[in-house]
């Protein structure tokens, strides 16, 4: 769902650029990578987030953060609070990223773990396509501005779901591997 949510950054973050901010090549680079160098970070510092909070409060915050960046960049459509703003949602989408896909791989038995990457991959690559159409649908209705915010909504919605899940620690603790090591 997240990937479907995060599509207008993907596919209407030039129009974005020149239609809202009326900045041009140079300023859509920038935003490239404030995406890219917060996605890093967040990728490189999710596992210090989950240690502190652990994986619940992780994968709330990182989606939450990302939702709310969206959203301020809706609410904000200045560049530089939008750079600030899409480095803040890589963080978020970078440590979501790194996070769960380690406790997906390594909470699945040896002999399934190629399949189960590949399974979860072509997924999450399947949500692309309907959302890139929808996205490109609806901007001419909505606008923009309108898309954005109920982007950011959503995403921030999505992250509502995971309260009440149990913590990294709990769940190793209530769960011993079904398959031993092969």
């Amino acid at each position: 769902m997240i990937n479907f949510a995060v599509m207008p950054i993907s596919i209407m973050d030039a129009a974005w650029v020149r239609e809202v901010l009326h900045r041009g090549a140079v300023a859509y680079g920038f935003f490239g990578v404030a995406i890219l160098a917060g996605m890093v970070l967040g990728s490189l510092t999710g596992s210090v987030w989950e240690k502190a909070w652990g994986l619940t409060r992780t994968l709330i915050a990182g989606i939450a953060v990302t939702g709310l960046m969206l959203l301020g960049m809706a609410v904000l459509p200045r560049f530089f609070p939008n750079l600030l703003f899409l480095l803040l949602a890589g963080l978020g989408i970078g440590a979501v990223n790194a996070v769960l896909s380690t406790h997906i791989i390594l909470n699945t038995a040896a002999p399934l773990r190629g399949r189960v990457a590949g399974a979860l991959m072509t997924l999450t690559t399947m949500a692309t396509p309907p959302g890139a159409a929808l996205v490109g649908w609806a901007s001419v209705p909505l606008g923009l501005p309108w898309l954005f915010r109920l982007s950011g909504i959503l995403i921030f919605l999505l992250s509502l779901g995971f309260i009440g899940i149990p913590s990294s620690s709990a769940m190793e603790d209530s769960q011993a591997p079904a398959f031993p090591e092969a």
